[in-house]
């Protein structure tokens, strides 16, 4: 009788610590959501935004997509953006770059995916307005400054979501 109720308490402690887990990532969830709708904001050189690229990059797992939606999302509402479709664009090629890596845990999981993701999808873009447009000295050195700051920024957003995962 005593042993039934142990395994009766143990599967009730599992369920217990298996909803624990899912209301974790649901807040994680919502929060990467909510960080997506407003760092597409923030922008530097007179309009540039690369910031919800590298956090697009940053966030892997269940709720990449909701991410990737919320980024995009951002850098359409944000005002002050310099050609926001651009970064939509980087957003979405971000998105396939993870899809395509999807498989490969150890790749996915590292610091690496994201930097190069961020970094390599800023350029595509700015690359292909620089072709739409003009290129000059001036361009070519804001695209280079603009995809480091966009490599940087998801190394930040990766390294956080690591502590944050851990509890420290």
């Amino acid at each position: 009788m005593k042993i039934k109720a142990v395994k009766s308490e143990q599967k009730q402690g599992g369920r217990h610590a298996l909803s624990e887990k899912g209301a974790r990532q649901a807040i994680a969830v919502l929060i990467w959501a909510v960080l997506g709708l407003i760092v597409p904001r923030a922008s530097v050189y007179n309009g540039m935004a690369p910031f919800g690229v590298g956090l697009a990059a940053a966030v892997s797992g269940p709720g990449a997509f909701l991410a990737y939606f919320s980024a995009g999302l951002g850098y359409i509402l944000s005002a002050g953006t310099l050609f926001p479709m651009r970064y939509v664009a980087a957003v979405a090629t971000v998105a396939g770059i993870h899809w395509i890596f999807s498989a490969a845990r150890s790749v996915r999981n590292g610091w690496l995916l994201p930097v190069l993701s961020a970094a390599s999808a800023t350029a595509i873009a700015g690359l292909a307005m620089g072709l739409a447009y003009s290129f000059s000295t001036q361009t070519t050195v804001m695209l280079v400054c603009e995809s480091l700051i966009a490599g940087g920024f998801a190394w930040f957003c990766h390294s956080a979501n690591g502590v944050i995962g851990r509890g420290a």
